[in-house]
C-alpha cells in the first residue's frame, strides 16, 4: 500500500528554523549559567585548581557517556521529542547543581554529570533536526545555528556577571534558570523534518 506524506508548508519550515535557533541558543545559555558562577562555587567549596578541573571533567565524561547512546535514542523517539526530554534533564542537572551548592556538594557533582550527559544528547538531537532542515531547504543552516549557540553563551555569561554584581545567590540564579526547563522542557514547536 502506498502512503503519501504531505510536505511541510513554508510557514512550518520557517517556524522549525526559528525554534531550532532558540533551542540551540538555550543550550549555550544553560552552559554559561553555571560556568559564569564558577568562581563563587570554587570559593564556597574551597576548591583548588585541580578540583575545579575535575568538576569540568565531569561534564566531559557525561558527554562521552551520552554520545554512543544518543544516536539510537534520537532515532527511536525522533529529534523533537528527544530535545524535549533532554531539556528536562538539563533543568534537572542545573537544579542539582544549585541544590548541591546550597546543601550538599555531592549533589552538585551529580548535577554536573547529568548536565554533561544531557548536553551530549541534546547536541545530537538538535544536529539531526538541523540537518533535516538543511535537506528540506537545500541550503546550509548549521553555521547560523552555531552562531545562535554562541549568542546564548554570551548572554548567559553577561547575565552571570550581572547576577554576581548584584550579589544574587548562586543557588537562586542557577535554580531559577533550571525551573522553567524542568517544568516545561523549553522547546518551541520544532516539527521533525521529513526525510526521504
Amino acid at each position: 500500500m502506498n502512503t503519501r506524506t504531505a510536505s511541510p508548508c513554508p510557514r512550518e519550515t520557517a517556524n522549525a528554523v526559528r525554534s531550532t535557533h532558540l533551542v540551540v541558543a538555550l543550550l549555550g545559555l544553560a552552559g554559561a549559567t553555571w560556568v559564569s558562577r564558577l568562581p563563587q562555587i570554587q570559593e564556597r567549596m574551597n576548591l583548588d585548581a585541580v578540583s575545579v578541573g575535575l568538576l569540568l571533567l565531569l561534564l566531559a565524561v557525561g558527554g562521552l557517556v551520552a554520545l554512543p547512546l544518543a544516536g539510537p535514542f534520537v532515532a527511536r523517539i525522533g529529534p523533537r521529542r528527544a530535545v524535549t526530554a533532554v531539556a528536562v534533564a538539563v533543568g534537572a542537572g542545573l537544579g542539582a547543581v544549585a541544590s548541591g551548592f546550597a546543601l550538599w556538594p555531592p549533589l552538585l557533582l551529580a548535577g554536573l554529570f547529568v548536565l554533561g550527559t544531557a548536553a551530549g544528547f541534546w547536541d545530537v538531537a538538535v544536529s539531526v533536526h538541523a540537518a533535516a532542515l538543511e535537506r528540506r531547504l537545500g541550503r546550509a543552516l548549521m553555521p547560523r545555528f552555531f552562531a545562535g549557540f554562541s549568542v546564548g553563551t554570551v548572554a548567559g555569561a553577561c547575565l552571570g556577571a550581572l547576577m554576581t554584581m548584584l550579589s544574587v545567590p548562586v543557588s537562586l540564579h542557577i535554580g531559577a534558570r533550571a525551573a522553567p526547563r524542568a517544568t516545561r522542557g523549553e522547546t518551541a514547536d520544532t516539527p521533525t523534518a521529513t526525510t526521504t
